[in-house]
């Protein structure tokens, strides 16, 4: 054989090959017959190559083999996997307070959470299966919540957290937060919808009372006519009324926001109130009725009796101020009307003190011309006692006419001038005084006077009938709820015939009138023999009706 025929022979056995090992077994190499090297080749390729279709033949059924339970498997897992995942969501619609449920397409419940079915007074869950919102709620809310389903289901779109009015027909309503998702298959397809939702209805109703108790607070504060104004630790104003913003020269409240009194008032005025309000927010110390004098947008005079508190959270923490401020205008007006009004009638009233003094002193001067004409003693005694009596009246007079306030008189000024004025017409007794510093009101100054002098009067005169020079304590105080007078001397006493509480005489007539004129009453205390003190002691006790005030200098 030829080199060409050897090489065709080669040649057609790699092609048999080729074709063998991709499988097509009906391919035969070619043979010579003769059982040369070349068809003792043939022979060992064909070996190998059954051999080789007998291990792809064997890896192929292995790898179906493998294959089978590889799948088998996997659906195993998938079903453990799906038991687990059941048994998770039904610990979840069993314990979560919220309300979970599933619906088709058409709205019609296909599953849902233990808390919706006890809303619904369901015995079980499955009792809701193939019912609507149209079963348990009024047709408003189901209308709302199908149409917001129907959007999902038609777009895709969640809706997220939306509060939801729920009204039933046999029970108060009810809100809702809700969050609706889309359904979908394995393929991804929108089969339904799913949600859950959480009762806010208590948080709601305390926003409710919230919103009432707000408005009703702006209104308050709004129509009020004093100047409210909440600011921060800047005194930058947060919350201002209507009347506060007009005073600024603004129509609406709302543009003094973030503003200071710096932007509506003059530096130093300004100033002033800023300075009042880091005080208070530094010390955390109240400012209370502060009368503060000002100038309004036309430059007319204001006067606001201003209040400023410090605003604090709720760990305590001064975080602000809150001004308020009242117009007193009016009233200072008044005040100062008042005061010169009262300026004038106080000038007219010295003026009438003054001139009744006077014509007590032309009274006084008359008795006593009249009384050196009296020859019996007795008649000038008279006279005397008409000259102390109307001296004590004239001397009350002129101590008001002296006086800062002519409300009162001190009790014990009054008294020193008496002493002063009786003690030069009777005897050469030493009268002393120990008298607290008290105030007498007008009402019962007059008849306190008139006592002291009859009751000094008749010691001075009858104590020493001899003209010794004993001495006469004059003394008065406050003792609890009472005020005493106590006039004493160590002189003869009083006769033993006498009987001060039904004397006729005209001294005593007029002491016990005089005191029952002021509430009080008299006692005498007269010495006994064996006891420690001699002479008279007489006293005039009555209520101490207003605390003592310090005596006007």
């Amino acid at each position: 054989m030829g080199k060409h025929s050897f090489e065709d022979r080669i040649s057609t056995i790699i092609d048999a090959i080729a074709k063998a090992s991709r499988g097509d077994a009906s391919t035969a190499i070619p043979r010579t017959g003769r059982g040369d090297a070349l068809d003792r080749l043939v022979d060992a390729i064909e070996d190998i190559l059954r051999r080789s279709r007998e291990s792809l033949a064997a890896f192929q059924s292995a790898q179906e083999t493998v294959q089978r339970l590889q799948f088998a498997g996997e659906r195993k897992a998938e079903s453990e996997l799906s038991r687990e995942q059941l048994f998770l969501m039904d610990s979840l619609k069993e314990s979560i307070p919220d309300k979970i449920y599933f619906k088709d397409k058409e709205g019609r419940f296909i599953n849902l959470s233990k808390a919706y079915a006890k809303e619904f007074d369901l015995m079980s869950e499955r009792d809701a299966v193939g019912k609507t919102d149209f079963d348990f709620f009024t047709v408003e809310h189901a209308r709302s919540a199908f149409e917001d389903e129907q959007k999902i289901i038609l777009t895709g779109e969640p809706i997220i957290n939306k509060e939801e009015k729920e009204t039933r027909p046999d029970r108060p309503a009810t809100w809702a937060l809700t969050t609706k998702m889309p359904l979908r298959d394995r393929d991804g397809a929108i089969v339904g919808t799913f949600g859950i939702s959480r009762d806010i209805t208590d948080r709601k109703r305390a926003e409710e009372g919230l919103e009432r108790e707000r408005a009703l607070l702006s209104t308050l504060i709004d129509n009020l006519p004093d100047y409210i104004a909440v600011k921060d630790t800047e005194s930058r104003i947060l919350i201002t009324n209507t009347a506060n913003a007009r005073v600024m020269g603004l129509e609406n409240p709302r543009d003094a926001v973030g503003k200071t009194d710096l932007d509506f008032y003059p530096p130093a005025e300004a100033e002033r109130y800023l300075a009042d309000e880091r005080a208070v927010i530094r010390t955390g110390e109240a400012l209370i009725n502060k009368e503060e004098e000002s100038f309004d947008q036309g430059g007319r005079t204001r006067w606001t009796l201003t209040t400023k508190v410090p605003l604090q959270n709720a760990q305590g923490e001064v975080v602000g101020v809150v001004c308020t401020g009242r117009d007193i205008t009016d009233w200072k007006q008044a005040e100062e009307l008042l005061r010169a009004s009262l300026a004038e009638k106080e000038m007219l009233l010295r003026e009438v003190h003054h001139r009744v003094k006077n014509n007590l002193q032309v009274i006084s001067s008359l008795v006593a011309l009249q009384e050196s004409s009296f020859r019996d003693e007795a008649d000038r005694t008279l006279g005397r006692d008409m000259q102390a009596r109307i001296g004590s009246m004239a001397r009350l007079h002129e101590l008001l006419y002296g006086s800062k306030d002519l409300s009162g008189i001190d009790t014990a000024e009054y008294l020193e001038a008496i002493v002063g004025e009786i003690s030069a017409y009777y005897g050469n007794a030493l009268v002393r005084v120990e008298a607290q510093s008290d105030i007498l009101s007008i009402d019962e100054a007059m008849p306190f006077g008139l006592i002291a002098t009859e009751l000094l009067t008749n010691a001075l005169k009858y104590a020493y009938p001899s003209g010794g020079a004993g001495e006469i304590l004059v003394s008065y105080g406050r003792f609890g709820p009472e005020r005493r007078l106590e006039i004493r001397d160590e002189g003869v006493g009083l006769p033993p015939e006498i009987d001060p509480a039904k004397s006729p005489s005209l001294g005593f007539t007029l002491v016990r009138s005089l005191a029952e004129q002021i509430g009080g009453r008299i006692s005498i205390d007269a010495a006994k023999p064996g006891e420690s003190f001699s002479g008279l002691r007489v006293f005039l006790a009555f209520p101490a009706r207003a605390p003592a005030r310090d005596a006007a200098p």
